[in-house]
């Protein structure tokens, strides 16, 4: 997430401005929290970011699901239909 910088706001006063619980925003700016795609529109609008700017480098190895996936859509669709 993007430094608050010399702005001058506190975790605070972009979570009230953003509608969004004070908790949330700090774990959000922490890296530890997992918001929705309302909440991150929410910030980028109070922010005046583009909302991608708040998802660069979450692309990284470490931050991906370590699941796999048991079976691809299609797999999964074309077995569902087998045993309709």
């Amino acid at each position: 997430m993007p430094s608050r910088g010399g702005n001058g706001l506190t975790q605070n006063d972009i979570a009230l401005l953003s509608g969004i619980d004070a908790a949330t925003y700090g774990r959000i700016e922490r890296g530890i929290g997992n918001p929705r795609l309302a909440t991150v529109l929410r910030l980028a609008t109070t922010l005046e970011l583009e909302p991608g700017t708040l998802l660069n480098g979450l692309a990284v190895a470490e931050l991906l699901p370590t699941t796999t996936r048991t079976f691809t859509v299609a797999e999964f669709v074309k077995a569902r239909r087998r045993s309709e």
